[in-house]
């Protein structure tokens, strides 16, 4: 596990793209399970 940590921050690419890819996946998630009445800034847009 040592290892592997100092190679996440010898590679920061790496750790953007992880970053990242955590960020979308839980936007995705807080989108599909919030109901559409909790986000009224959907509807202004339209």
């Amino acid at each position: 596990m040592r290892d592997y940590l100092k190679y996440l921050k010898s590679n920061k690419e790496l750790v953007t793209s992880i970053c990242l890819t955590m960020i979308i996946i839980l936007a995705i998630g807080v989108l599909t399970f919030t109901p559409f009445k909790e986000l009224p800034f959907i509807y202004n847009g339209f």
